[in-house]
């Protein structure tokens, strides 16, 4: 059984009935949010990375890059919660426009908005990253990623001119990253057609994390 975590104190349970939003510190993730939407298995690098092995877990907002060809990484870390070795699978990656609850699949994969013509893309299926079998070692972790270009901020500005007056700084948009891993050995369990935040919760294959879209101007303003 692969396993991505909620948070930091998810056992692997499927569902997971551990409370992410608890006051214990032990839940917290690398920037002291409790919560599914904010999952430390899940995480970008506003730089391209290609030694995962060493690749630290600490979030950058997704970055997009107007002066260069500069693209971002989005990585993943997979644990081997089982007694023998990992089956194989892929990681998939996501991600999707800010709303209130998104919806699998309609909001993650080419979700158009016609706010304009053409209509512009506002979640999209990312890639995949393929898992041989006994990749990872027994009661071990290995972490997985690939490279990405996020969508310009003149682009969600057409569709979202006011995203950036709910009381975060101007220029930031809030998106959402997923990462799921599919195998016929480990399947999904629980996923549905519905809100993301009960397929997180139902199974140990799926993960989330909120965070802003920035300029290059703005990557230090504030991390999510």
């Amino acid at each position: 059984d692969l396993v991505l975590h909620d948070c930091p104190c998810d056992d692997g349970g499927e569902p997971n009935t551990i409370d992410c939003n608890a006051t214990n510190a032990t839940c917290s993730d690398d920037i002291g949010y409790n919560s599914i939407f904010f999952s430390n298995d899940i995480w970008n690098k506003a730089s391209i990375v290609t030694d995962f092995t060493t690749m630290d877990k600490t979030h950058e907002p997704p970055t997009n890059y107007t002066l260069s060809s500069t693209q971002n990484t989005i990585a993943a870390e997979l644990k081997n919660n089982s007694t023998c070795g990992s089956p194989a699978g892929d990681l998939k990656f996501y991600w999707a426009m800010g709303s209130t609850g998104e919806m699998w699949d309609v909001d993650w994969i080419n979700h158009l908005e016609y706010c304009t013509f053409p209509p512009i893309v506002t979640g999209d299926s990312l890639g995949t990253v393929h898992i041989p079998t006994d990749d990872i070692s027994i009661n071990t972790s290995k972490k997985y990623g690939m490279q990405w270009s996020p969508p310009s901020l003149a682009t969600m500005q057409t569709c979202y001119p006011d995203e950036s007056t709910d009381g975060e700084a101007d220029g930031q948009w809030e998106i959402c990253l997923l990462a799921r891993f599919e195998s016929t050995d480990d399947p999904i369990i629980g996923e549905t057609m519905g809100s993301i935040g009960a397929n997180v919760r139902a199974s140990n294959n799926i993960v989330t994390r909120n965070t802003f879209l920035m300029e290059l101007a703005m990557k230090n303003i504030r991390i999510f």
